[in-house]
């Protein structure tokens, strides 16, 4: 997870109709902050709908799929110090700690997780509490 260079979300408007993007982010703590922004359409669908879908399969052979809901946070001084850290080391862009402290970004919260690296042999789904096979 820490590792991924983008994620794939997908979020729901207020018709009701799917919202599939990719998007970049820092995983830390079992946690997915992602920033972005507020005018753009997924960011406006969470802000109706927090519960989103996040996949990390590019061909769908192995997959990592995680729902759950999404909410603003305003990272304080530590977390703001690791996210720069962890942004800087995976994508290089020169994030100093201020840009993430007190501002808005969002983080992710997985209930249920869906994987597998053979579908049919060892397909598994963890929920919050519990682990169980397909």
């Amino acid at each position: 997870m820490s590792s991924a260079p983008h994620y794939w979300m997908a979020t729901i408007g207020p018709q009701g109709l799917p919202h599939v993007r990719p998007v970049a982010g820092m995983w830390l703590d079992d946690r997915l902050y992602i920033g972005g922004d507020p005018a753009s359409r997924w960011y406006r669908n969470i802000a109706v709908n927090p519960e989103v879908s996040i996949n990390l399969s590019e061909t769908g052979d192995q997959a990592l799929i995680m729902e759950g809901k999404i909410s603003a946070i305003y990272p304080d001084h530590e977390l703001a110090e690791r996210l720069a850290e962890d942004s800087n080391a995976k994508y290089n862009y020169g994030q100093e700690a201020a840009i993430y402290e007190g501002e808005e970004m969002l983080e992710f919260r997985p209930d249920t997780v869906f994987a597998w690296k053979l579908l049919y042999e060892d397909a598994t789904r963890w929920t919050v509490g519990g682990t169980r096979s397909l």
